[in-house]
């Protein structure tokens, strides 16, 4: 390889993870040093692949201080990512860009407040341009507008957690953000945000809805040139119709030079293209329009490019053709609650499905709606069973179970049990053949009948949902099984690096902690660990989170 030219060995480089590269040619020799710092740009612990985090573990302490300097885009996930490279972002000099993202079962107090911490810091770097945060809130697009430099231009915000009645009276303006990429639930929360960019020129939005709240024009920044709308929802009914899209976009006319438009599921009147045209009749500075268009209704010739899709459905769009900003089908995280008043609507736009543990089955009836042969859950991630499963009506259990199969991006599932055998039944009754294997993330409430069937119950487990990377459970206690159980858990979840355990007891609570230290001495295996106090419903919860790698 020496005998190569350096153009050649980038190529094979960039067919490896940036991993191997590192662990493989780092400190090599001199030309292989500053062939692989242009691979030290963009570090991304989001994107693991096939490796442990161990080995990012031992990257990020052991080489990445050296290269510090070099880093141009950082992408990390959750809080103890943010910790571990806490103690480098005054280093972070020439940093660009910079993602923090969390799996939407990790949104808990503990995340935001190492969000927070992490990004009062990062924010002062004056190299910063573009910031991308999953799950952001009010509080923290206040810290965002008291601790940012001015060269902050570009804002990504992907599944914000805005409420409905949120307020922005007390947020400063960012007067040099230009660039907006956020998914809303309406038009009236646009408003809002309106205030805070009064200098934005382009804005990437992925709505829900056009509410009746009139806008105006004197209500949107005059600096608006560009337009990215997307609706991702309504797969069951068409959303919006052209009237009322219409009368959205007529407030940009006199402004917009660019507009793009993706629609899932178009109504009927989108497929004549005279009709279709008629929304930017009026727009005079327009120099260009771009769209992608999905529906169910065979659109007329006029069209300049059709393409039949399986299922008899059907796609009008330009060159080249567009795609959503947001990878993820529905920006808005939304959670339904199951019960008779739930809708089709509800429960495809939602992220989120739980089973209210106050519902009693007596009040409960299964809605009455039916699923189609291709009606797909695309955007449902999470099931949460709030209320004890061995209490649950069957039929219930059997709707659950529908939906399981319809849910293809199902990947974090949480159960409420009084009996650790029985639930391993009341599983595999709910979860048909290969459809666990999809889950990664796992939150266990159970009371822990036998202790001498653990190994058993884990093991069970484990063949259920092989891919589980997440764990959430009880702690067991002062029990003498508790010298196994993360043993236990590192050979059965051979793809597990994230541990919670939860308890009441103090005195657990300090046994675990004696437990762990003593852990770290007698295996090989090193196991980083967080130690916080969480109150929920008035008892003290304590915590561990344990990184396992």
């Amino acid at each position: 390889m020496e005998l190569l030219p350096n153009e050649i060995l980038l190529q094979i480089f960039s067919y490896l993870h940036k991993l191997d590269v590192f662990h493989s040619f780092n400190d090599l020799n001199q030309r292989f040093q500053h062939i692989i710092e242009s691979c030290l740009y963009e570090i991304n612990i989001i994107d693991l692949g096939n490796h442990s985090f161990r080995r990012w573990y031992f990257f990020i302490k052991d080489i990445f201080p050296r290269h510090v300097q070099s880093v141009r885009s950082l992408k990390l996930e959750e809080e103890q990512q943010f910790e571990l490279f806490n103690p480098y972002i005054s280093q972070l000099t020439r940093l660009e860009s910079l993602s923090l993202k969390a799996d939407n079962w990790l949104y808990h107090y503990d995340y935001y407040y190492w969000l927070n911490q992490y990004l009062t810091r990062a924010l002062s770097l004056s190299s910063l341009t573009t910031l991308t945060i999953h799950g952001v809130t009010i509080s923290t697009l206040k810290i965002i507008s008291l601790s940012a430099s001015r060269n902050l231009h570009k804002l990504i915000f992907l599944k914000p957690k805005f409420t409905s009645n949120f307020k922005v009276d007390d947020i400063p303006q960012m007067s040099y953000v230009t660039h907006l990429s956020i998914s809303l639930n309406s038009t009236t929360q646009l408003l809002k945000l309106f205030k805070l960019f009064p200098n934005l020129e382009k804005l990437n939005l992925s709505i829900i809805r056009l509410d009746s709240y009139p806008m105006y024009h004197s209500e949107i920044p005059i600096t608006l040139r560009k337009l990215h709308l997307q609706f991702l929802t309504h797969q069951y009914d068409g959303y919006p119709n052209l009237d009322c899209l219409q009368k959205f976009l007529n407030i940009f006319q006199s402004q917009l030079h660019i507009l793009r438009l993706i629609i899932i599921n178009a109504q009927i009147e989108f497929s004549n293209f005279d009709k279709f045209q008629n929304l930017i009749k009026n727009f005079e500075d327009l120099k260009s329009f771009q769209y992608n268009i999905h529906t169910n209704y065979k659109p007329d010739k006029k069209f300049p490019n059709i393409k039949q899709l399986p299922k008899l459905r059907y796609t009008m769009f330009t060159l080249p053709r567009i795609r959503s900003f947001d990878t993820g089908s529905n920006g808005i995280y939304q959670i339904c609650d199951l019960n008779s008043n739930l809708t089709l609507k509800e429960l495809f736009d939602s992220c989120e499905v739980r089973l209210d543990r106050n519902y009693y089955n007596e009040r409960f009836s299964i809605p009455t709606f039916q699923f189609t042969n291709t009606f797909v859950l695309e955007n449902l991630t999470r099931i949460c069973f709030e209320r004890c499963i061995e209490e649950t009506l069957p039929e219930i259990c059997r709707f659950i179970s529908n939906i399981i199969t319809l849910s293809p991006n199902l990947t974090s599932f949480k159960v409420h049990s009084r009996d650790e055998m029985k639930l391993i039944q009341h599983l595999k009754e709910i979860f048909r053949p290969h459809k666990s294997n999809n889950i990664l993330n796992l939150e266990l409430i159970i009371s822990w009948e036998n202790m001498n069937r653990l190994t058993t119950f884990f093991y069970d487990l484990s063949i259920m949902f092989p891919k589980i990377n997440s764990l959430v459970c009880p702690s067991i206690g002062q029990s003498p099984r508790t010298a196994n159980l993360l043993q236990d858990l590192r050979t059965y979840f051979p793809k597990l690096n994230r541990l919670q355990l939860e308890m009441i007891d103090q005195e657990d609570f300090r046994y675990f902690k004696k437990y762990l230290k003593e852990s770290r001495r007698q295996f090989q295996s090193k196991y980083s660990f967080t130690i916080d106090q969480d109150h929920r419903n008035s008892y003290g919860f304590y915590t561990y989170r344990i990184r396992l790698y």
